[in-house]
């Protein structure tokens, strides 16, 4: 007998296509925004004070994003999942639907949780959407919570949902290869967020090394401390490692100087000397 269940890859195309669609509406908005406060910048004068209003700035505009984002996604799947085709466009692309446990249309508010219930697969990186390939019945995790069913779009209702095998070697091995995933994404986060002190200091260095007449006092800026000694530049880095980094005159190539704390390696720019 042919189960009426779509399975992974079918239901991952769709989704492509969802997200897409999705993020046209806060792009359409947040563009504009984004070129607004570009322009607001330039007219700041150099310094800590246009680093502090660009920070603020950027802040602003993310939580508008993801406001956005969120109420997007939410009209989007709850109106159209709710809907006589019962399917966002994706679906419908891919001539699938979305019914309950009795092979009906869903109402907005079940399709309004179920949209909320997508946070949960998303947490769990992605691990609630693999287990539509590897669960009874198809049903990503989102589909476990609120009793949903993803089905062809030529089933109709009082036509029996019957059960599947679930395939849990299979969900074992994917949840490892993306848990693996994650956890290399999240290090090579953090690597690049800890590298960013010392290379935004690295390419200040250089920009204040080439002003005309040079510095004399030490400056500080964003916490770092620029200054000149008799055999080149150097910046004292604010980054919680005792990061110390040096220009040569005439140099264009900052490097590290190692001391006993600190992390040059963590900084992406070579030890000097080496």
């Amino acid at each position: 007998m042919k189960t009426p269940y779509i399975g992974f890859f079918r239901r991952a195309a769709a989704f492509i296509i969802d997200n897409l669609l999705v993020a046209i509406p806060p792009l359409i908005i947040c563009l504009p925004l984004a070129a607004w406060q570009a322009h607001l910048w330039a007219q700041l004068p150099a310094g800590e004070t246009q680093n502090i209003a660009q920070m603020s700035m950027l802040i602003i505009l993310y939580i508008v994003w993801q406001l956005l984002s969120a109420i997007t996604f939410w009209l989007y799947a709850a109106f159209l999942e709710s809907s006589a085709k019962q399917a966002t466009l994706g679906k419908m692309l891919l001539r699938i639907k979305v019914v309950d446990e009795k092979g009906q249309r869903i109402s907005f508010l079940r399709a309004t949780g179920r949209a909320l219930a997508k946070v949960l697969s998303y947490a769990t990186f992605y691990i609630g959407f693999i287990m539509a390939g590897c669960t009874k019945r198809k049903r990503a995790l989102h589909d476990m919570i609120v009793q949903t069913y993803v089905v062809h779009r030529d089933y109709q209702p009082g036509e029996e949902l019957p059960d599947t095998p679930s395939h849990p070697i299979w969900m074992g091995i994917w949840t490892f290869i993306f848990v693996c995933l994650a956890g290399w994404t999240l290090w090579m986060n953090w690597q690049e967020a800890a590298a960013a002190p010392a290379q935004e200091a690295a390419a200040r260095l250089v920009e204040l090394s080439k002003t005309k007449p040079p510095f004399t006092s030490p400056l500080r800026e964003d916490g770092n401390i620029y200054f000149r000694h008799a055999d080149g530049y150097r910046v004292a880095v604010d980054d919680g490692y005792n990061t110390t980094l040096f220009l040569p005159y005439g140099g264009t190539d900052v490097c590290c100087e190692q001391h006993a704390s600190t992390k040059c390696k963590a900084t992406g720019i070579p030890v000097c000397g080496k």
